[in-house]
């Protein structure tokens, strides 16, 4: 156990008279709350995973309902791809053997290095489950505030506001490790899952880099109906919600997009908050605390419309259900590149 969940664990203890009793309904949890909650994440990749464990047991988790799920034996495979690539792209002159077994040590460090993902279920009446899912570790540059503390916390509090309810669906929390590796976590997660328990999924949200900016999703790994319920759910809100498009190799949305399964990459970044990510410059100072509430109470109605779907949604049932017609005005989201909300470069 870490020093910083040792820590967390003696400091939420509750009164040994009450164990065992049913923990209170938790108040509805401020913004500033939320940001005081992310800025205090630690830096590094397992004890943020620790972090994320001791939030959940703070909200009434069991020690023994949370499921550490090794990554590695999940993921051998994807791991042995990575590393013959890793072996071509340094084979060439650039460098030398010494530099070249110094890259490959490093990267057997990294993998070796990879905590456990972290589960914790919310059981259901039905069998058909919903995953929220966060990464959480954390780029060695970076205190990773945004990217992806906020994901963490919003997952506990998630946890927190929802458990003492008994949903339609079994929710399913997962703490992502290995993202930085190639989603290796999530990867790991999905390969977990028999050919049953993947059918039984509805859908699929995983948390990034929210609290700085209006509410988006990333198109390229996300599924079109359930970004369509997600789009409605904000629109009844008020909230703005838009779809980001941009090319790149990473995401815990993308296994389960490459299973097909129904998926949602959710963030709430702003356009100007997007260089911090991964540097030193993602300290949280961007974090606006109406954003993070905001986000949790979207989250809540998001997972409220989905838990009460029989399965995963298709686009024809979404229209349906929320009567979207585009001869009466409704519009299908457009994805918006990337570099046209970045603008020119300064």
């Amino acid at each position: 156990m870490s020093a910083v969940l040792l820590a967390l664990l003696l400091a939420t203890r509750s009164d040994p008279a009450s164990a065992g009793a049913e923990p209170p309904a938790l108040p509805t949890t401020s913004g500033e709350e939320l940001r005081a909650r992310v800025i205090s994440a630690p830096r590094t990749a397992a004890e943020r995973a620790d972090y994320l464990t001791a939030l959940w047991m703070q909200a009434g988790a069991a020690p023994d309902a949370i499921e550490l799920q090794p990554v590695l034996p999940l993921v051998e495979g994807r791991i042995a791809a990575f590393r013959a690539k890793l072996v071509r792209a340094t084979s060439g002159p650039a460098f030398p053997p010494p530099v070249r077994q110094a890259l490959l040590n490093l990267e057997s460090k990294a993998l070796q290095e990879i905590p456990a993902n972290r589960i914790v279920r919310i059981p259901g009446s039905s069998e058909r489950t919903l995953v929220l899912g966060a990464h959480c570790d954390v780029d060695g540059r970076s205190p990773g505030r945004l990217d992806n503390a906020s994901g963490c916390v919003l997952l506990a509090d998630l946890y927190a506001r929802l458990r003492a309810q008994t949903p339609r669906h079994t929710l399913v929390f997962v703490g992502f490790t290995g993202q930085r590796l190639g989603h290796l976590g999530a990867q790991a997660f999905v390969s977990s899952l028999d050919p049953d328990a993947r059918s039984r999924v509805t859908a699929a949200i995983v948390l990034e880099s929210l609290g700085s900016g209006d509410l988006s999703m990333w198109w390229e790994v996300s599924s079109v109906s359930i970004a369509e319920v997600a789009a409605e759910v904000a629109r009844r809100r008020g909230q703005a919600f838009t779809a980001w498009s941009f090319e790149a190799p990473g995401g815990d949305a993308r296994p389960f997009r490459q299973e097909k399964m129904s998926v949602l990459h959710l963030q709430g970044l702003a356009p100007a908050s997007v260089a911090r990510i991964g540097t030193e410059g993602d300290d949280g100072s961007d974090l606006d605390p109406a954003r993070l509430e905001q986000a949790l109470e979207f989250l809540l109605a998001l997972v409220r419309e989905l838990d009460d779907l029989e399965g995963p949604p298709r686009l024809s049932d979404v229209k349906a259900r929320f009567q979207l017609d585009e001869s009466a005005g409704w519009k299908p989201l457009a994805p918006v590149p990337l570099a046209t909300l970045l603008g020119p470069p300064p």
